[in-house]
């Protein structure tokens, strides 16, 4: 069985309530997503100073917590991996990533 995951990507310096809307309005839209995933890029594609991704991280965990949905989730997936911040990327890294493979369906909000 796939598991259709929606990926929410951004700065989230900090994440919003707008952020977790967002990601409600996806689940709730009956398109078939099991997961909304908080996904903060390494670093802003156009030089923009933010805080560390590690501490954006952390508030996209608290966020999520605090959403009281387990279905939102924060995801460090493109920190790990110091992908460059943009969409192709983090799907390509994705769909090729030897533990998602067959099992997931990805999409971007």
């Amino acid at each position: 069985m796939t598991t259709r995951i929606a990926i929410l990507g951004g700065a989230f310096d900090p994440p919003t309530l707008g952020h977790i809307d967002a990601a409600r309005v996806v689940l709730g839209a009956r398109l078939g997503v099991a997961q909304v995933w908080l996904t903060p890029v390494v670093g802003h594609r156009f030089g923009k100073a933010m805080s560390s991704p590690e501490s954006r991280f952390t508030m996209c965990k608290l966020a999520a917590a605090d959403a009281a949905d387990q279905r939102i989730m924060a995801s460090d997936y493109e920190i790990r991996h110091a992908l460059p911040g943009d969409t192709y990327s983090l799907l390509s890294r994705l769909n090729t990533d030897a533990q998602y493979q067959g099992h997931n369906e990805f999409s971007f909000i």
